[in-house]
């Protein structure tokens, strides 16, 4: 008999399984929170070193241990569930399987736990409980063209090891775009009420994206104080006609736009004010105008 089936075998002759799952949590949970710890002391550029310590691999070590055992508890003590009804948009084993025939995925150890565990209350319930995520992910973005649904199978998989209800996943990163054709997607995350929020931009989106992402996070719009760096011949063109050119990369923080190099002194820092809509915005600093775009109150800076 191997160890593992020798240790459980006593343990159910003990009648103690319900005693060493709660044992097993409780020591878990302890040696978890001083991993922590020395995470959070760390932290930065500080953290590989905190992270290579004795103690750090010796409570890394506990943790694995104690984690292997309550696994093998857990197994022993669930019940036989029924497998999930298959459907091509939802997650089941077989989506499961194909994602563990990638070799950086392939010792992903929840994911094969599910597997060979079919119909355990664990594996069955890992599954369930994603699908509703992503039913209510459908249900709160049911305005929007295309959700990158596949994209959101694969990403709940590797998220909420520890979530026990739905509303703990969210919020939600998911990649939309203009139409189902359209493969640069702009990320965007999406709260339990359907509140939605950038999360990252694209510079390669179609401007159709952009738009109705625009649209989707501001459907009135805003006017929001933008600052940019450019040529001073281009920053008095904008100056005189009000406009900005199409592609002109701008930013809503100063200190960022201070930053450009201006090493031949030519560049002169300015201000203004748009509507947001008319930008894509590719990160939180760097936006970039869709078409040749409106700005009131310039004012030069230096």
């Amino acid at each position: 008999m191997k160890y593992k089936d020798f240790y459980i075998h006593l343990l159910k002759e003990s009648s103690d399984l319900e005693l060493r799952r709660s044992e097993l949590s409780r020591e878990i949970d302890i040696v978890f929170n001083k991993l922590q710890d020395i995470r959070k002391n760390g932290r930065g550029d500080m953290y590989s070193r905190y992270a290579d310590s004795e103690e750090y691999i010796s409570l890394k070590r506990q943790y694995d241990k104690l984690h292997d055992e309550l696994e093998y508890v857990m197994d022993e003590l669930e019940p036989k569930a029924t497998e999930p009804i298959r459907n091509p948009e939802l997650i089941n084993f077989d989506f499961i399987t194909n994602i563990l025939k990638k070799p950086q995925h392939k010792n992903e150890y929840t994911l094969n736990r599910v597997l060979k565990s079919k119909t355990s209350e664990f594996a069955v319930d890992f599954i369930n409980l994603r699908n509703e995520v992503i039913k209510k992910v459908k249900e709160l973005t049911s305005h929007i063209p295309y959700v990158d649904i596949e994209q959101l199978k694969y990403s709940l998989l590797f998220d909420g090891e520890h979530n026990h209800n739905i509303q703990q996943f969210f919020p939600v990163v998911i990649e939309v775009s203009a139409s189902a054709d359209d493969d640069m997607q702009i990320s965007l995350t999406v709260d339990y009420n359907g509140k939605l929020e950038m999360f990252e931009g694209n510079d390669e989106a179609s401007e159709e994206t952009i738009k109705m992402v625009n649209k989707l996070l501001n459907p009135s719009g805003k006017q929001v104080r933008i600052y940019a760096s450019h040529d001073s011949s281009i920053v008095l063109r904008i100056k005189d006609s009000g406009k900005l050119p199409k592609d002109l990369y701008v930013s809503p923080s100063k200190e960022y736009a201070e930053g450009y190099a201006d090493l031949k002194g030519t560049r002169s820092l300015f201000t203004g004010v748009i509507n947001v809509n008319d930008v894509s915005q590719e990160s939180n600093v760097d936006w970039k105008t869709i078409d040749v775009t409106e700005i009131k109150n310039v004012r030069i800076l230096n």
